[in-house]
């Protein structure tokens, strides 16, 4: 086999070192994309940003929201003080905290600062008798988040609520589509206010997800951009599931 500039490592979660370790051993690519998560124990993923950092190879990692552009707006937004603080957000996950769970932790790592407690409300069961399913809060820098687990084997499901002081936002369907309420003066009782009764309505290209990471990737080999999700922030989202795994045991 010959030489090649980006490597995809989509096996299960934990030959994920081990795939890796094969791959600079014999190549020199310029970039790994790993499938989420980023790995299945917190040791693995440092060793893979280590690995990564002596082979000079960069990594880059398949949390698919984080290279979706609306996804991106809204962060932006968010960022910009549209929703306010502090900030409380209700995430319904199924499948499991690591598989899915994970997903929201690392979206959320967006806009809500760093974690400064964890609490577990339920330990719940394990999804597939592996990955957890506790019901968790998180009380982050500009607010707090409860992630609360469904059965996946009743129904999928991937839905978040974000409220501020200027607003709320409401996230269906796995991120395809989000709905924004601005606030307004109740018309009536004008020391009141109250959310607009239509929001603002965005669909996301979620249906062209791995595209957007693609096109992220190629534009930082060109050197256009920075890589949206890469090992280094990956890992952050490794060890903060980490600390919730260490709660629970």
């Amino acid at each position: 086999i010959e030489e090649f500039d980006i490597a995809v490592v989509a096996v299960p979660v934990e030959n994920h070192q081990e795939t890796v370790k094969k791959i600079v051993a014999d190549f020199s690519p310029k970039l790994i994309l790993i499938e989420k998560p980023f790995t299945r124990a917190l040791d693995e993923a440092q060793e893979l940003v280590r690995i990564a950092k002596a082979k000079k190879v960069s990594i880059a990692v398949n949390y698919i929201r984080e290279y979706e552009p609306e996804h991106r707006k809204l962060f932006e937004r968010i960022n910009s003080d549209k929703l306010g603080n502090p900030i409380k957000a209700v995430c319904w996950y199924s499948k499991g905290l690591n598989n899915n769970g994970s997903h929201f932790i690392h979206l959320l790592s967006n806009f809500m600062g760093a974690v400064t407690e964890i609490k577990i409300i339920n330990d719940g069961r394990k999804w597939n008798n592996v990955d957890p399913e506790p019901t968790v809060e998180l009380i982050y820098e500009k607010g707090r988040a409860y992630f609360i687990p469904v059965e996946e084997e009743n129904y999928s499901l991937f839905e978040m609520e974000i409220i501020g002081p200027k607003g709320k936002i409401k996230y269906y369907d796995g991120g395809n589509r989000f709905d924004w309420w601005q606030v307004t003066t109740d018309p009536v009782f004008k020391e009141y206010k109250k959310l607009v009764p239509e929001p603002l309505t965005t669909k996301t290209k979620m249906n062209k997800y791995q595209y957007y990471v693609y096109h992220n990737i190629a534009d930082y080999l060109e050197g256009k951009n920075n890589l949206y999700c890469d090992g280094k922030s990956a890992l952050k989202t490794a060890q903060l599931l980490y600390q919730i795994h260490q709660k629970l045991n």
